[in-house]
């Protein structure tokens, strides 16, 4: 059993957001932006449990929905650009993305 919960573990870190965005529903469309996508803590462990591939998706597909939305927009952006670095070493996240090194 301790598998299959695992599984389900890294199922949910891996498909949370796609399951929201294919609901399409707007209160869980915020709760997904505000809760995860924007949210710090939540972005470096989906890095650690799924990789950035993955967290960039998530961003990519809420941004097909809801375009406009700037602070999303410009944290994939700057998930897109830090991709390489934080692949090579997930500690690097927080000074890639606010700019240092």
């Amino acid at each position: 059993f301790e598998s299959a919960a695992v599984d389900l573990a890294d199922y949910a870190w891996k498909h949370s957001i796609v399951h929201v965005c294919e609901g399409g529903e707007n209160g869980q469309l915020d709760t997904a932006r505000n809760d995860q996508l924007l949210d710090f803590g939540w972005q470096v462990m989906k890095i650690e449990k799924v990789g950035m591939v993955e967290m960039i998706r998530d961003g990519q597909m809420y941004l097909k929905l809801r375009p406009n939305d700037r602070p999303v927009r410009l944290i994939t952006h700057a998930q897109q650009l830090s991709a390489p670095a934080v692949e090579k070493d997930p500690r690097e996240y927080s000074s890639q993305l606010l700019g240092g090194r």
